[in-house]
């Protein structure tokens, strides 16, 4: 189905596993799957730094995306690794406002992920890296209206609307559509 070993062996931290296909079956490891996602996504999206740092030093670029255009950035965000955002936005020169234009800016990606929200990559991207909370994604919608809209994260909710109130933009968040 489109789907290669080395991919599920980087979406569940094998990395022994995943060096096995690699170094001693020559499977490559850059084969994205049907959906356009390399199995270096599918290991930050997991969380798994040691098969990222392994995919990465075997030359796999992190500046990569799926078809739906989801970047390394994005994924580290939805999946609230605070580790993983910091190394690409420092080591890495990911932008922390994410593509113009883009289907999911990191900060978006950060405020409606269903999985282990706790607020603080989107805290991390406003506070450390001044990401500007009036970005809309490829819908125009900010990323206040898609917590609100999509996944009624209040936690979210919340750490959006006390940074626009304390950046004086609150009410153009509000009205932003």
């Amino acid at each position: 189905d489109g789907i290669t070993l080395p991919t599920f062996a980087a979406y569940g931290g094998h990395k022994a596993m995943l060096s096995y296909l690699v170094d001693e079956l020559n499977i490559s490891p850059f084969i994205p799957d049907r959906f356009g996602t390399p199995p270096v996504l599918w290991a930050i999206q997991g969380g798994h730094r040691e098969v990222v740092q392994y995919l990465n030093g075997k030359g796999q670029s992190l500046h990569v995306t799926t078809n739906e255009g989801w970047t390394a950035l994005t994924e580290a965000a939805r999946a609230d690794d605070v580790e993983m955002v910091q190394h690409l936005i420092d080591n890495e020169s990911f932008n922390p406002n994410g593509e113009e234009n883009t289907l999911n800016p990191p900060l978006h990606a950060a405020c409606t992920s269903s999985r282990r929200y706790s607020a603080n990559v989107a805290r991390l991207l406003l506070d450390a890296y001044k990401a500007d909370i009036r970005v809309k994604d490829a819908g125009e919608w900010t990323c206040l209206h898609r917590a609100v809209a999509l996944d009624g994260k209040s936690s979210a909710v919340e750490v959006l609307l006390d940074y626009a109130r304390n950046q004086g933009c609150l009410p153009e968040i509000l009205g932003a559509l």
